[in-house]
């Protein structure tokens, strides 16, 4: 548990050239009243053939919303889910 609403998954060490670092996962996700959220740190941009028949959903830098449940947005959810590494910052 990250906090008190999210469940995240594989922890990760991260550091910057500057000094600057710290712990956190590299997928995770919290049901929310509004919608489903989902995080994943190193952003969506591959993944936008799943995320174009996932329904209605919003992203965010790291972060998907999925705002309804949608039959196809199950269909997407049943698929493989592709292997995800530590984000490229943190390797």
């Amino acid at each position: 548990m990250w906090g008190a609403s999210i469940v995240g998954f594989r922890d990760n060490h991260y550091s910057y050239d500057s000094g600057r670092e710290g712990d956190r996962f590299v997928v995770g996700f919290s049901p929310r009243k509004a919608s489903l959220t989902l995080y994943l740190m190193d952003g969506f941009e591959k993944y936008g053939d799943l995320l174009d028949r996932l329904g209605k959903h919003s992203t965010g830098k790291a972060c998907l919303y999925i705002k309804s449940s949608t039959r196809e947005t199950w269909r997407v959810s049943r698929l493989r889910a592709p292997r995800i590494d530590a984000p490229r910052c943190c390797r």
